[in-house]
């Protein structure tokens, strides 16, 4: 006697096999996915205090070339604004003089330009021209 019924129980079977396995990749993923979530956060995190100390570096590099900057000038005028100057970024530098408004990394590009103008138009009216 042929059973009917014996293609219906194999589908039954493998739609069974089919979601058992679906069921065990998806909780293997989900396994997987909160295993590397911290290892993610922490690449993220390693790459934000890189970029931090890049900013950083970039800003006590910028810093020094005005601090370089300024004493150079200094020596070439003579101007105590200069010195002046210098003495200012250096506080802020170290934290004892608080930042200008909108202090960034051209700031003091701003206010040399400034001053250099007037020594020199100042050196101008000493020397009687």
């Amino acid at each position: 006697m042929l059973n009917i019924n014996a293609p219906v129980a194999t589908l039954r079977a493998w739609r069974s096999y089919a979601l058992i396995s679906t069921t065990i990749l998806f909780a293997g993923f989900l396994f997987f996915s909160f295993r590397l979530y911290p290892i993610l956060e922490s690449l993220v995190e390693s790459g934000t205090d890189r970029y931090q100390s890049r900013l950083i570096a970039n800003e006590l590099r910028q810093s020094s070339d005005d601090l370089t900057r300024m004493v150079r000038t200094f020596a070439a005028t003579g101007d105590k604004r200069f010195e002046d100057q210098f003495h200012s970024v250096l506080a802020i530098r170290n934290g004892e003089q608080p930042r200008p408004e909108d202090y960034d990394h051209i700031y003091w590009d701003f206010l040399a330009p400034t001053m250099a103008g007037q020594a020199n138009m100042a050196r101008h009216n000493r020397s009687g021209n």
